[in-house]
């Protein structure tokens, strides 16, 4: 009984070298043992010399693939072929000069695998018996996975496989004895010139000849075919060239695959349409023939769909493709065919338009696509309406790259954004400097919140029946090391936007804790005024919010009682059951809940009964207007009658004089705070106001 053949596999992926294993073993060979580097690769065929090596040019230690067989085929007369991902010109080049059996590229099938094995073990075997005299004939047995043409020293046609019989449309039998130029006809597929022909080049020069790139075959009727490899001299004994052999494989799939891939690293496969780097390419192209062409100005439009999110939360990703494909073929036909539409991905896309005569033409064709849009989409089952913001940026010498144009298209559109929606903006300069100034503000806020730059103001709220001091609003305030005091509407809303709001928030609140106990220390009595800490939207969302509260409360001794939790109404518009169950949790560690902004939101009065309210802060805009503007006041009232009846405190914000403080008392408004009694003050100067407050406030005293 003949044994199997004995394969040493030196892989440094276990996962891929027990598979590998696996599957040579299925098919009937030895594998005594798997390499994961070149040295262990000599140590295992010192120790047991394998028939058979398949070497990964890449793997650990200081050898590679490459460097490992030449050491092995020194001390062992062993066949490998090489098992790589990896096909770069450099590493074929260097893998040839070792002359091995095989080059496998990953990922193989078994049947590759088998037929490789057996061949290179075949010639292996041949090599042996034949020696140099018979090296032409190994060489060709060794590309039996190929189209193979072997010819004499004088280049007249010796031997084809089926492969090259098929390829060439030369049956071996009539090629036999022709010159192999008129068998192997190839082309450079650009130019159309004939390439000289690669076996005679091969005997001439001594040397392997690879096929140029792009290489066409043109065969007996005519029919070109992309093909690829090389040619090589074949030698007798005493190195004397005695003919050549060419190898060369059909490289149709290949350059469909490669042309594939090409058109998705630059097309949406969405909608088909150009993607960013292909739009950021054309646009390149474009800069450089205005610098050649001063006179030919184009355009770069940037739309943003609006509310987008939206279909896609309500209707589904599916519904939500299904519009951006009808998006994208209106925007198409609001287009010339020389100007170009990408899609950047999301919701987003790109114009070029290639020409444009003067200014106003980019906004005309702005409007053409808001004109486009507005027409209800068919979504399946659904009618849809969909609209856009969109941005232009007109051409000009002081854009060098193209990545800065599109970045000013961007802003105009979230300039047009910002003013309405469903609208266009041509990009000013204002724009770039105020994105500028707002991400200086960004760094610096950051940096801010890391050093803790940021301080509680204390704005008192006094209770309207006995004019004493009944709690303090604390606000936040940033101390900025140059711009000195930073007021809450100059960085809130970037707070909010980046996220930034929860850690304020946190910051606050244990910054007000520490600040009670400090006065507590100064000889506050008693539970003192109530502290009010405002919480953001975001913050309700964190995880772990009432543990992190309970502790600043426990570590500085705080009676929870005292601290009132201010929150808006718009933070409980997208209230969630977790957002409801933390409230609910708050409430149990006896934190009271303010409603601040009260009247401003969408269900008023369906958070008094849902939530566990304990206040209503009326919002300033209502107190502002309330003496000359009659709805104002009937809104105050409806809102202090409701929650009297409801047991809730009402807080009035705002007040600034002693005609809207009279009118506050006459409605039986609890509570009020406001300039007409002080403005946000330092913690210093709270305590102050707190200490020195009247025992028997007026109320008309600064009327």
């Amino acid at each position: 009984m003949i044994n199997p053949a004995s394969i040493l596999i030196v892989e440094d992926e276990g996962i891929v070298a027990m598979d590998l294993q696996r599957r040579l073993e299925a098919i009937g060979f030895d594998v005594p043992a798997i390499a994961f580097s070149g040295e262990e690769a000599l140590e295992l065929a010192e120790q047991s010399p394998p028939d058979l090596v398949l070497m990964d040019i890449r793997i650990r230690g200081q050898m590679d693939g490459i460097e490992t067989y030449e050491r092995l085929r020194k001390r062992f007369d062993v066949p490998v072929i090489y098992l790589t991902a990896h096909a770069d010109r450099d590493t074929v080049r260097r893998a040839k000069e070792t002359n091995p059996y095989g080059y496998l590229l990953k990922p193989f099938d078994q049947t590759e695998l088998r037929v490789a094995i057996e061949v290179s073990l075949h010639r292996h075997q041949i090599d042996k018996q034949l020696q140099a005299s018979e090296r032409w004939l190994a060489a060709t047995l060794n590309s039996i996975g190929d189209a193979v043409i072997a010819s004499d020293a004088q280049g007249l046609v010796k031997f084809m496989n089926p492969v090259a019989e098929a390829l060439t449309g030369w049956p071996s039998r009539e090629a036999a004895g022709r010159g192999v130029g008129e068998v192997f006809t190839v082309l450079e597929e650009a130019t159309g010139n004939t390439i000289p022909n690669p076996v005679l080049r091969a005997m001439e020069e001594g040397t392997t000849v690879d096929l140029p790139p792009e290489s066409m075959l043109i065969n007996r009727e005519g029919r070109r075919k992309p093909i690829e490899d090389s040619a090589a001299p074949i030698r007798d004994q005493s190195e004397k060239v005695v003919g050549g052999v060419l190898v060369f494989r059909d490289a149709t799939e290949r350059k469909l695959a490669q042309q594939q891939l090409v058109r998705l690293a630059l097309h949406d496969p969405l909608t088909g349409l150009p993607n960013r780097a292909l739009f950021l390419e054309r646009l390149e192209q474009r800069l450089l023939r205005l610098k050649r062409y001063p006179d030919a100005p184009f355009a770069v439009l940037f739309l943003d769909l609006d509310r987008f999110k939206m279909i896609n939360d309500s209707l589904g990703h599916d519904i939500g493709d299904l519009l951006l494909g009808e998006v994208a073929r209106r925007l198409a036909g609001c287009l010339r065919e020389s100007d170009t539409l990408a899609r950047m991905g999301g919701d987003e896309f790109t114009m070029l338009l290639d020409e444009v005569q003067q200014d106003g033409d980019a906004t005309v064709v702005a409007e053409r696509v808001l004109a486009a849009l507005a027409a209800p989409v068919r979504l399946g089952e659904v009618e849809g309406y969909v609209n856009a913001s969109i941005g232009v940026a007109l051409s000009s010498h002081s854009y060098h790259r193209p990545a800065d144009m599109l970045r000013d298209a961007d802003l105009a559109m979230y300039r047009a954004k910002a003013l309405g929606r469903s609208r266009c903006e041509v990009f000013e300069q204002d724009m770039h400097d105020s994105a500028l100034s707002l991400l200086h503000l960004e760094q610096d806020l950051r940096r801010a919140v890391e050093s803790e730059e940021f301080a509680p103001f204390y704005q008192p709220i006094v209770d309207l029946r006995t004019g004493q001091v009944a709690g303090l609003e604390a606000l936040i305030r940033w101390q900025h090391p140059q711009k000195g005091l930073v007021l809450p509407s100059e960085f809130l809303p970037l707070a909010e936007e980046t996220g930034l709001i929860s850690a304020l928030d946190r910051m606050m609140f244990r910054q007000v804790c520490m600040q009670r106990q400090k006065w507590v220390a100064q000889g506050m009595r008693g539970p003192g005024p109530w502290l009010h800490v405002n919480l953001s939207a975001r913050s309700l969302l964190e995880p772990g919010l009432d543990e992190e509260l309970a502790r600043n409360l426990e570590q500085f001794g705080v009676e929870p009682r005292t601290f009132h939790l201010e929150i808006t109404e718009q933070a409980l518009v997208a209230t969630t059951a977790s957002t409801l169950s933390l409230l609910e949790r708050l409430r149990s560690l006896h934190l009271d809940l303010s409603l601040d902004d009260f009247g401003t939101g969408y269900s008023s009065l369906t958070y008094l009964t849902t939530f566990p309210i304990g206040s209503v802060k009326i919002d300033r805009s209502f107190v502002s207007r309330m003496v000359d503007h009659h709805q104002s006041l009937m809104v105050i009232q409806a809102i202090v009658a409701l929650a009297r009846s409801l047991g809730i405190r009402v807080i009035a914000e705002g007040v600034e004089n002693v005609h809207q403080l009279a009118k506050l008392r006459d409605m039986g408004c609890d509570y009020a705070q406001g300039y007409f009694f002080s403005p946000p003050v330092s913690a210093t100067q709270a305590w102050e106001l707190i200490r020195d407050w009247p025992e028997s406030f007026t109320f008309v005293h600064k009327a």
